[in-house]
């Protein structure tokens, strides 16, 4: 149970990881075409 809820945890976080790493690559890619 205890395992369980560490899996959990630790999926959670890479998904708020992934969700972190689109919000920071968003404006890039719109600066990026904007400026070329």
């Amino acid at each position: 149970m205890r395992q369980f809820g560490v899996v959990e945890a630790t999926h959670e976080s890479q998904i708020y990881g992934w969700l972190a790493m689109v919000v920071v690559s968003e404006p890039k890619a719109h600066a990026t075409i904007v400026f070329n």
